[in-house]
């Protein structure tokens, strides 16, 4: 009954609603338009303005909505995004323009406004100088001894100022039953700071351990941030989980 739940009242399920209203509004009106009017306004001399009117309100619409998806498609189609998000939206404007283009305007990544850029670039600022002065043998020397890596590397170097460090260590788990154990204890064992970033989290058996976790550690006055996608968790936890988190 949970799952049932949580899917009716997931995005999924919203966007999939809409998908199929929209559609079905689109037919109606493209094929039944004539049958719709006389229905609504039977063919008068009165009504036949208000016929036209709708009529050529339609067609602007229909119009507008063409070009207006032309725009976005190869503005999506241009923008540095992962794949996977430009080909859900080109599909969907291709499908339905009219619908996609006002689920783009509300939910698409539309970048950030003038205020935030001039915050970003103020931030940026003050610490790029200290990414730049922990950057180790930065010379082409070092570049060349990493060997495959080194596209990837020298990317991230020029777009992000961060160069690449030796004697670095990294843990790789090849599923969720090798890495969630390590995970627990690797917040069991902070002492100052745990930031963790999550796509979607579900309430279950793991969220419920790693919160029991975090609420320990915050007692013990450790800094704690958790970033996770507010879209992507609709309907998998309670909306009131950043409030009761905070009272810990």
């Amino acid at each position: 009954m949970k799952k049932l739940l949580r899917f009716f009242t997931s995005g999924l399920f919203l966007v999939v609603t809409l998908l199929i209203v929209e559609f079905l509004v689109l037919l109606l009106i493209t094929f039944f338009m004539d049958d719709l009017l006389a229905v609504l306004w039977p063919t008068t001399k009165e009504n036949e303005l208000i016929q036209g009117i709708i009529y050529l309100v339609w067609f602007l619409i229909r119009v507008i909505g063409f070009f207006a998806a032309i725009i976005v498609f190869f503005k999506v189609l241009n923008k540095q995004e992962d794949p996977e998000f430009k080909i859900a939206w080109l599909i969907g404007i291709l499908i339905l323009p009219i619908f996609v283009l006002m689920m783009y305007w509300i939910f698409g990544n539309h970048g950030l406004s003038i205020r935030e850029k001039r915050i970003v670039d103020v931030s940026r600022a003050s610490y790029v100088p200290f990414l730049k002065n922990e950057v180790k043998n930065e010379g082409p020397e070092f570049f060349e001894q990493i060997g495959r890596g080194d596209g990837a590397f020298r990317y991230l170097f020029n777009t992000a100022s961060m160069g690449p460090h030796a004697h670095n260590k990294v843990t790789y788990y090849k599923n969720g039953e090798d890495f969630f154990p390590a995970f627990i204890d690797a917040i069991k064992r902070a002492k100052e700071f745990i930031f963790i970033e999550f796509f979607i989290i579900t309430d279950g058996v793991e969220w419920k351990a790693v919160k029991e976790a975090l609420i320990e550690k915050a007692q013990e006055g450790v800094e704690i941030r958790l970033v996770y996608d507010d879209l992507g968790c609709l309907g998998t936890i309670s909306p009131g989980t950043p409030k009761k988190l905070r009272k810990y």
